[in-house]
């Protein structure tokens, strides 16, 4: 039995962004009730560094400060030294923006590979030249951040065949790990109370999606398909439409985007 107790890091830098942000945070929680061996050091964000410290129950997590925002050239070259000032064990990137030149041991989460379906470019600020760009320099640092994790981590067997396919990665080195559910949600106190209700759609019907707006999520395709439960008649292919009856005016019915 192999009683040493390792060092490891976890990259806490996007910890209030949002789906990635929400699996760090309950990544932590979880290790912390999980694992009162080994040593964990959480790098963030120093805005972020008030609020990790009171997500912090455990002795054995510290925090490190790392001021190196993700998908930038500083991230490339002065994260890998912040890394390495700590001398772990094994680092964990709960994200693809990995620092390709860090020569440390470190596994990958990799949640889904849609931009390699779909890019974003229409959300860019930038030109269509320079956008292009930053895309295949995606593409490039996220094929070597794969191919050099010690293991990869994913969200599902398709992503999983995705990444076998795409990236090129053994499947042996690619875990599927399935994703749970945040138990605020499941929280009774974190319910809408009827104060609360201020879009009044308690006790009301709605369409519910949660999520940002990028392009890849596809919002254009959901409101024109609730414009059609709503008012298929109006809709191409109105006659066939109407044969079902299901399908009469829903004036009554919200879309609600959070």
């Amino acid at each position: 039995m192999n009683d040493r107790t390792y060092k490891i890091g976890i990259d806490a830098r996007l910890w209030n962004e949002t789906g990635v942000g929400r699996y760090i945070r309950n990544l932590v929680r979880e290790l912390q009730h999980l694992d009162t061996k080994n040593q964990y050091i959480l790098f963030g964000l120093s805005k972020d560094i008030q609020e990790i410290q009171f997500s912090i129950f455990n002795s054995q997590f510290s925090i490190v400060s790392a001021d190196v925002r993700w998908h930038t050239m500083e991230e490339q070259i002065k994260l890998p030294k912040i890394l390495e000032k700590e001398n772990l064990d094994l680092m964990h990137f709960p994200y693809f923006s990995v620092p390709i030149g860090y020569k440390g041991k470190y596994i990958l989460t990799i949640h889904d590979l849609i931009l390699h379906h779909f890019p974003t470019g229409k959300a860019s600020t930038h030109s269509n030249i320079i956008y292009w760009m930053k895309l295949q320099g995606y593409k490039y640092i996220i094929s070597q951040a794969a191919n050099n994790a010690e293991k990869i981590i994913t969200v599902s067997n398709a992503t999983k065949e995705e990444i076998v396919q795409h990236l090129h990665v053994p499947q042996e080195r690619v875990v599927v790990t399935y994703e749970g559910t945040d138990a605020q949600i499941l929280n009774p106190k974190s319910q809408i109370s009827n104060k609360e209700n201020k879009f009044q759609i308690l006790n009301s019907k709605f369409f519910l999606y949660v999520g940002n707006a990028y392009p890849h999520k596809n919002l254009e395709t959901l409101v024109e398909a609730f414009a059609v439960f709503c008012h298929p008649e109006h809709s191409e292919g109105s006659q066939s439409i109407n044969r079902d009856s299901s399908l009469s005016a829903q004036n009554d019915i919200k879309l609600i985007l959070v």
